[in-house]
């Protein structure tokens, strides 16, 4: 293969421009969950533009592309929605239409399409595919299922799969343009639940008269609480966490018939995950019951957690470590956020890593999904650059 280290350094180098361009014109355009006209536009545009052949999903919800004629397929995942959070930046190119790019797909956006220019320009050269999957729906966790269900990953399968964060979900101590991985878990799972506490609603004054359904429902997350600390092995890491308590109406003198629960389970493990679905359903409804109320539990599964093929990181780390020596990092822990990348990853082996990019504002680190989040957009062409080595690593392996 003629498409060496120094190659992809200089021609990404090259590209640093018009990727910045990219970025700062999608930065200005974010849009919230699933169809997204506007930015499947805009990166349809430049796909075409670029000679690459592709296809939007319908409504806008996601595009997927295909260069080179033969060989093993590579799948490159980039999302690109946005949250519903009010920029104050005061970036030359800040969103002013209520929405923000606050955890930084709009840079994973533009790095996946900048690597794309370079490997369309090297389209003869390459020993493989490359299947281009610009994900919406990220945010809301329900993106790449819909993009599974559309067969993205048919008509060629991936034989491994790709995706880069930009920020700081790596951890701490980390400098701006180190990449970081795992060898394994990389983010937890997220589920989400709704338990509805039913009792009998009656007088204050006569509480023996009712069946509180305030009370039942603070046993019941009492009984959540001890899920994790009694019944799953401390060296597993895992969160319940109820973050919703809503009952009756604004007064004093009157008990409910019924109070909502709201809140979320994350863990590492996917046999942890599936026992404390059962169990919180179990818990809740013998709480409830030892207050003669009752609890109906609903859950929503968001994702699974992301988990690398060791065998596919560790052929990662040494193709970024190739070209960026000294700068590639493991993971020292997985991180307890979500990604629903975790979806592609369930079915195809592939590597998800990082690259350390935090930009400051005045000096202070705003973190992803604050109002003054921002990145540092000088190491962005390393993120393009350390796409097209791994993925050309893995075309060879």
């Amino acid at each position: 293969m003629n498409i060496t280290s120094k190659i992809i350094l200089k021609e990404m180098k090259e590209k640093e421009l018009q990727l910045l361009t990219w970025f700062h014109d999608l930065h200005q355009i974010p849009e919230l969950e699933v169809e997204l006209p506007q930015t499947v536009a805009y990166v349809s545009k430049a796909l075409t533009q670029m000679g690459v052949s592709h296809e939007i999903l319908p409504n806008a919800s996601g595009i997927v592309g295909l260069i080179g004629t033969e060989g093993p397929v590579i799948g490159i995942r980039a999302d690109m929605d946005a949250l519903d959070v009010c920029e104050e930046t005061k970036l030359p190119f800040a969103s002013t239409n209520g929405h923000m790019h606050a955890c930084g797909h709009d840079s994973h956006t533009a790095m996946l399409l900048a690597m794309t220019g370079f490997m369309k320009e090297h389209e003869a050269e390459l020993p493989g595919r490359i299947k281009l999957l610009f994900q919406t729906g990220e945010e809301v966790l329900r993106g790449a299922r819909h993009m599974i269900a559309c067969g993205v990953l048919e008509n060629p399968r991936p034989d491994y799969m790709l995706a880069l964060h930009a920020g700081s979900f790596c951890g701490d101590g980390f400098a701006s343009g180190d990449f970081v991985m795992a060898e394994n878990i990389t983010f937890y799972s997220s589920d989400s639940f709704r338990i509805v506490v039913s009792g009998k609603g009656g007088h204050a004054a006569s509480p023996h008269l009712s069946v509180d359904s305030v009370a039942a429902a603070s046993r019941v997350v009492e009984a959540l609480q001890t899920l994790v600390s009694r019944e799953v092995d401390p060296s597993i890491p895992a969160v319940i966490s109820v973050t919703h308590i809503s009952a009756g109406a604004q007064t004093y003198n009157v008990l409910p018939d019924q109070a909502l629960l709201m809140g979320g389970v994350r863990t590492a493990d996917p046999q942890v995950r599936e026992f404390l679905k059962c169990r919180v359903a179990e818990a809740a409804s013998e709480a409830a019951a030892s207050m003669r109320a009752q609890a109906a539990t609903e859950f929503v599964d968001g994702c699974p957690a992301v988990i690398n093929d060791a065998d596919t990181a560790n052929h990662v780390f040494d193709a970024i470590g190739e070209i960026f020596p000294g700068s590639v990092h493991w993971m020292k822990k997985a991180n307890g956020c979500s990604e629903d990348a975790s979806c592609f990853f369930e079915k195809v082996p592939g590597c998800y890593f990082f690259l350390a990019s935090m930009g400051r504002e005045n000096g202070i680190l705003y973190p992803h999904h604050n109002c003054r989040f921002r990145l540092d957009e000088t190491v962005f062409w390393k993120g393009a650059a350390a796409m097209a080595k791994a993925a050309l690593c893995l075309m060879e392996k």
